[in-house]
């Protein structure tokens, strides 16, 4: 999908409905463009185009703590 993305809207940033819906930006961030039929995929629905924030706006983003995301594979010094 983003291949065909690249290739039907290039130097744009874009996304499919379910990225969108995903990235839980308002809706003022992007623009809807004309879905255009692209080879292999059907029903493609709404294809966004990210058109930005003001420079001086901040996104409010929720903090990751790494305890939440444990990286696998390691063995910590506090678990042996």
């Amino acid at each position: 999908m983003a291949a065909r993305l690249m290739m039907h809207y290039p130097g744009e940033v874009t996304c499919d409905a379910e990225t969108y819906e995903k990235c839980r930006l308002p809706d003022s961030y992007f623009e809807v463009l004309v879905t255009k039929a692209m080879k292999g995929l059907k029903n493609v629905g709404k294809i966004r185009k990210f058109v930005g924030f003001l420079k001086d706006e901040k996104i409010e983003a929720k903090p990751i703590k790494h305890s939440d995301y444990p990286i696998l594979g390691r063995i910590y010094a506090c678990n042996v």
